[in-house]
């Protein structure tokens, strides 16, 4: 997987982010002022997470392979 860590992100975008010492790859379902509301893409099986900060994305996701 390859990230990009300079570019702006927007909703439906897959990003890499960090909280604590765990890295997670979620896609961004809206933004919110200074918040990012996150969701895995599936829904049964995905965590729930809390909005998090524009400081905690790592990169947003240009390439799997």
């Amino acid at each position: 997987m390859v990230t990009l860590n300079w570019s702006s992100v927007q909703t439906r975008d897959v990003i890499v982010f960090k909280i604590k010492d765990r890295f997670y790859i979620k896609r961004i379902t809206r933004i919110s002022g200074n918040k990012i509301i996150v969701s895995g893409d599936n829904k049964k099986l995905s965590s729930k997470f809390a909005p998090i900060d524009f400081r905690q994305v790592v990169g947003r996701v240009i390439l799997k392979y």
